[in-house]
């Protein structure tokens, strides 16, 4: 987990815990330390999807065979700040800016990350499921849950994280399949 230098400098190696152990002078002391993966920094990316289950109105019209079938590639894109073990950031799919998030990573260094999209009558809660287990890549999973607050049912996306890194900057990308799926939804749910 951690690898230690004669004059006393830890560095971190691998996510998880340590104890080290100090004597010094007579003297005799322990340190228990954690190490977490830096998530601070813009990625740049993009997830494939792994399902879709439709219920309600999504059903009717089916998104999950036009728009979301197995194996689509969707971008995105976070900016992510970290303090210690609390990760703090916004992120876009495509074109679309979601909220700002913040949790604490858990035992293993995965941190779940939740923010909602609106438009008009239309939701999106998205929930990245991260991993950094290579310095300067994410791993993990995305889940979209589309719902309109004026018709029944709702819409789940489940992805898969791939070719993610870090950037110079979280700037969406001009990829606006989701826009257009939005704005398409909305104007059946008006009809």
């Amino acid at each position: 987990m951690a690898t230690v230098t004669d004059s006393g400098l830890v560095t971190g190696v691998s996510t998880g815990g340590a104890n080290i152990y100090v004597i010094s002078g007579g003297q005799q002391d322990t340190k228990n330390i954690r190490v977490v993966p830096n998530y601070a920094g813009s990625w740049s990316g993009s997830s494939y999807v792994t399902g879709c289950s439709q219920t309600g109105a999504y059903a009717t019209f089916n998104y999950c065979s036009s728009d979301f079938s197995t194996n689509s590639v969707f971008p995105y894109n976070m900016s992510l700040t970290q303090s210690l073990d609390t990760v703090t950031g916004t992120f876009y799919l495509g074109t679309l800016q979601f909220g700002q998030s913040s949790e604490t990573m858990d035992g293993g260094g995965g941190v779940a990350l939740s923010a909602n999209y609106y438009s008009g009558v239309s939701t999106i809660y998205c929930v990245w499921n991260l991993s950094s287990s290579t310095p300067g890549r994410l791993a993990g999973t995305v889940r979209q849950t589309w719902s309109a607050s004026t018709v029944p049912g709702q819409m789940v996306v489940t992805g898969t994280i791939r070719d993610s890194m870090k950037t110079f900057g979280a700037m969406p990308t001009t990829d606006n399949r989701f826009e257009n799926i939005v704005h398409r939804w909305q104007e059946l749910v008006r009809r």
